[in-house]
């Protein structure tokens, strides 16, 4: 039978990705060559964490069965010396051998970059099971109580093998038993400021059995704490239920399901108990507060809103027509989105284009906005956004990579971050270099061309921020000709970016026409100038032109148009050798 992990990648809270137990190897090696962080589920899944994910979208709920490879004894630092979490490690792997009679050749080690984490095979025998998670807590909490039970969380991740702790700026290594016992903490600490590969002598095994030491799970205990598959009738409200509370957006949640469930005619104290059972990181007094004050303005939200399309399921009822939705506003509708779009803008993500560029005057690009990057062929479209990305590290992107391919542009990313030339890129990759593409870790990338539903798909899932489609007639459409293509994507993005309240920007192509006059001389770009339907200028809040001749390295970027912002012009120096696109200030 298949097995699955889930996987977080970069970040710790860059999780809720599904992989088969087999890629875990080929992610290992990745992390490790270009030094980032990595870390994995401390349990296996089988296929049924595949039809979970595609109702919760997460981990958290999950109650079907998994598996347990090793038992994982982790000895953490906590507030003691590095000598002294040395000394405890060796204390227990002497402990294991004198009451359990499990050498310490036996077990699999590592230094994490902080503490310890030993590996000892399933000597306890425990079964792929719904249980298995309370029955593992359970049993290593009765016979050792020294280690970090935090490790068996029905959602713990742990690092993976020679992947960066961003903290301490050290590798998790494996170790060998004579290093452990013979190696000072600062010897084993600059062994881990290096993720080279570390040959350690292949693990023992044994043939032992602990079965009769498990301590079995309470099932009636678990049982209360599982909930039901969510009916046909607003199926993402009862989904986020299920999910629990998320601390970075629990208000904008719990607002959602306070509306649903008073539409539903559900008495005030019955939603505030039920609000106080689904988060449990906000005071009595708050969650109070919130219920009254939304029962009192009657805030209602639909089918479009940003929060609840992020659980749309298709199994709903109100699937098909989007119609759980006031169809009219009335004065106290319009100043309740009104206020909550006022009280959230200081929390709003947005792209500094102004700082970016040295504009004169500020130009913010913000979340739910649909921005269009155009200019001629081989002027630089990706170079100016992929400058862009690069500079804006507080947002979490995605870069769809539709025309050049990962390669190319990773590449090409990795020379403007590091202001190398393509030969400098390669030579260090090539001798092994590490680090290379930490400043690149908000940037995740993709080549798949895939529909706007599967864009949407992966930008709920990737939880970004912003996400660059290059070029947009890459995207899948059923559509032949390149008018009717962009009319029908720019509808759909438009309505992606406001639903989901994501940035989403296109790199699109201009006509010939808008190119050259009809004698071949270069023309200026004017709001019309895109390739195909006009409703693509017509539908993006912001339009971004960039102009010049191929045979010289400056360029002009032109706001050609925008619903809320000042229009600016102005010139950059493209530096063709290491793809940055420098104001004209910065070269003179």
């Amino acid at each position: 039978m298949m097995q699955y992990i889930e996987v977080a990648k970069g970040n710790v809270k860059n999780r809720n990705h599904i992989m088969e137990l087999s890629a875990l190897p080929i992610l290992i090696e990745n992390a490790r060559v270009n030094g980032n962080e990595l870390y994995y589920s401390v349990w296996n899944y089988d296929e049924d964490i595949l039809k979970h994910f595609e109702n919760y979208k997460s981990i958290r709920s999950y109650r079907g069965r998994v598996s347990l490879p090793f038992i994982i004894f982790d000895i953490d630092k906590g507030k003691g010396t590095d000598d002294f979490v040395l000394e405890r490690t060796q204390q227990f792997c002497n402990r294991l051998d004198s009451d359990w009679d499990v050498r310490p050749e036996e077990l699999k080690i590592y230094y994490s970059g902080r503490g310890y984490h030993l590996y000892m095979p399933n000597y306890f025998k425990f079964e792929p099971s719904e249980n298995i998670i309370q029955e593992v807590k359970n049993t290593i909490k009765e016979h050792f109580m020294e280690v970090d039970l935090a490790v068996y969380a029905a959602s713990s991740l742990i690092r993976a093998e020679y992947s960066l702790n961003a903290k301490t700026k050290r590798f998790k290594i494996p170790l060998s038993v004579y290093e452990l016992y013979n190696s000072s903490a600062a010897e084993i600490m600059l062994l881990a400021e290096s993720n080279n590969i570390r040959s350690v002598p292949i693990r023992e095994t044994a043939d032992r059995d602990f079965s009769g030491q498990i301590v079995k799970a309470t099932v009636e205990r678990e049982a209360l704490t599982h909930r039901d598959e969510p009916t046909r009738v607003v199926t993402c409200m009862q989904t986020l239920f299920n999910k629990g509370a998320t601390v970075s957006a629990r208000h904008d949640e719990m607002h959602r399901l306070i509306s649903a469930w008073r539409r539903q005619g559900l008495a005030k104290a019955a939603v505030m108990a039920l609000c106080k059972q689904w988060c449990t990181t906000l005071s009595d007094y708050e969650i109070e507060r919130q219920v009254n004050y939304f029962f009192e303005h009657s805030y209602k939200y639909g089918c479009n809103d940003w929060v609840m399309m992020k659980y749309c399921d298709s199994k709903c009822i109100h699937y098909v027509n989007k119609d759980y939705t006031n169809k009219v506003s009335n004065v106290n509708d319009i100043e309740s989105m009104m206020v909550e779009h006022a009280r959230g803008m200081d929390s709003k993500k947005y792209i500094d284009i102004d700082k970016i560029l040295k504009l004169p005057m500020p130009y913010r690009v913000y979340e739910g906005e649909l921005v269009v990057i155009w200019g001629d062929t081989k002027i630089g479209k990706s170079m100016l956004i992929q400058n862009i990305m690069v500079k804006s590290t507080e947002l979490k992107w995605l870069y769809m990579s539709l025309e050049n391919g990962i390669i190319l542009d990773s590449r090409r990313l990795l020379q403007i971050a590091h202001n190398f030339t393509k030969e400098q890129v390669i030579t260090r990759l090539g001798i092994g270099e590490t680090g290379m593409f930490t400043k690149l870790s908000h940037i995740q990338m993709s080549e798949t061309s895939v529909t706007v539903d599967g864009l949407r798909k992966v930008m709920v899932e990737t939880e970004v921020d912003a996400v660059v489609v290059d070029t947009v007639d890459q995207l899948g459409t059923n559509a032949q000709d390149y008018t009717t293509i962009t009319e029908k994507l720019a509808v759909s993005l438009r309505n992606l970016s406001r639903d989901l309240k994501k940035i989403i920007i296109l790199v699109h192509h201009i006509s010939k026409r808008a190119a050259e006059d009809s004698e071949g001389n270069r023309k200026e770009m004017t709001i019309h100038s895109g390739k195909g339907s006009s409703a693509l200028e017509q539908k993006a809040d912001k339009i971004i032109s960039i102009e010049g001749n191929q045979n010289t390295k400056t360029r002009i970027i032109r706001s050609l148009g925008a619903r809320d912002e000042s229009p600016f012009i102005v010139s950059g120096h493209f530096d063709v050798d290491t793809f940055r696109l420098r104001p004209m200030d910065e070269i003179f």
